[in-house]
């Protein structure tokens, strides 16, 4: 896998988790949900 896709991998992962936490109540700061969100979209849309 090349170092690019493994870094989008980790995003979409960490975007996942970031929408399980939400459903669950258990996001503690939701800002950095928001900059995780962001740089996921830049990464894809630059893509």
């Amino acid at each position: 896998m090349r170092q690019k896709d493994a870094a989008l991998t980790a995003s979409v992962v960490a975007k996942v988790l970031d929408n399980a936490r939400v459903a669950d109540g258990l996001l503690e700061d939701p800002r950095a949900m928001r900059t995780r969100l962001n740089q996921l979209l830049e990464k894809v849309l630059t893509k």
